[in-house]
């Protein structure tokens, strides 16, 4: 997959998926004009999926600030398609995917390429610390939910790490050239979670993914219970269609099916409820006593989630989080395992 038009003064490709992006766009192009790395080593490929909120205004005015700077545009509009179309024109021999959504300290590049070139890992990221866009308290809930194990499960990138260690997936990547020749590229029938499945292909392939800690981005969540509903049950969605696309259970892993575990308990509850309250004794247990221990993980789910919620607000101290955070995290869960119900339903 070597280019061509490969330039010995360029080090990093910085490939950018961008749709309608006007609000974080100026703040995203400053991060890369103040980069260590000096201007003329990198170039930025932004693939505008025909972007009609005025991004393409701003991409050009920017454009005259970098040495090497293509505006380019995504007809297909999804993020894998702007993804490979990207890694095709790449001169450099390192590739960089950011996204608009998040900002990126000056040294973020150059930290990324000196780990690359030390270990020689196929694929190199950093912690991505979740922001909220505002500080309303439930803006708040929900950047600290997606912090927290109990929302996002063992992503080590989004909870910490104090090590260097390899991983099954990491926050936008940084790949040398080589990584895509060996594994191939992103996978263009997966709308979402292209990321993980391609992580998960190398790994299969036997590559190596680190997380290396003194990297850091920051990424802006979503501040509104209905985006984020809409975000979870779209993600939830696709984690079974990239198992049913790809044929591979490996492309995910166990984090991404317990919420669709969740939703089928919460839908057999109610019926367990019902039988100990109407059936006959079974081996001399009464029913009443078998549905109260049915019923036993849905208590502590509660308790779980009130206690998290509690420590959680006691740290930042912000009693609000208290009446917010339980909410969040519920749906959370429930939109992620809806989402992928819907998928197994739709393909039964």
């Amino acid at each position: 997959m070597k280019n061509s038009f490969e330039k010995p003064d360029l080090l990093v490709s910085v490939i950018v998926p961008c749709r309608n992006e006007v609000a974080f766009l100026p703040d995203f192009l400053e991060d890369l004009l103040h980069q260590t790395l000096p201007l003329d080593r990198f170039e930025v490929i932004v693939l505008d999926g025909m972007s009609d909120d005025g991004s393409r205004e701003v991409l050009q005015a920017y454009s005259k600030r970098f040495p090497y700077f293509q505006v380019v545009d995504n007809p297909a509009r999804y993020v894998p398609q702007a993804l490979n179309k990207g890694i095709s024109m790449a001169r450099a021999p390192y590739i960089a995917r950011l996204d608009v959504h998040a900002s990126y300290p000056p040294d973020y590049l150059k930290k990324l390429l000196y780990w690359q070139q030390q270990t020689g890992a196929d694929n190199i990221g950093g912690l991505c610390r979740t922001l909220p866009r505002s500080q309303s308290p439930r803006a708040r809930a929900i950047a600290t939910a997606l912090s927290h194990p109990l929302g996002v499960g063992n992503s080590d990138f989004r909870t910490g790490s104090d090590e260097v260690r390899e991983v099954d997936t990491v926050p936008f990547g940084f790949f040398p050239r080589s990584t895509f020749e060996r594994y191939g590229l992103f996978d263009e029938r997966l709308v979402r979670n292209q990321d993980i499945e391609f992580n998960k292909r190398i790994l299969r392939n036997g590559g190596r993914i680190l997380l290396v800690p003194e990297v850091h981005s920051a990424y802006f969540a979503r501040d509104r219970l209905s985006t984020l509903w809409q975000n979870m049950f779209s993600t939830g969605e696709w984690v079974v269609r990239a198992v049913r696309l790809t044929g591979h259970w490996s492309a995910l892993s166990l984090r991404h099916f317990v919420p669709a575990l969740f939703v089928l308990y919460l839908f057999t509850l109610p019926m367990a409820i019902f039988w100990g309250l109407t059936a006959n004794p079974v081996a001399g247990i009464a029913p009443s006593v078998l549905s109260l221990m049915y019923a036993l993980p849905a208590v502590l789910y509660v308790l779980l989630i009130a206690v998290v919620s509690l420590k959680l607000a006691i740290v930042q101290r912000d009693w609000r989080l208290v009446f917010y955070l339980p909410l969040v995290f519920f749906s959370m869960h429930l939109a992620y395992g809806l989402g992928s119900w819907k998928a197994v339903l739709k393909l039964s």
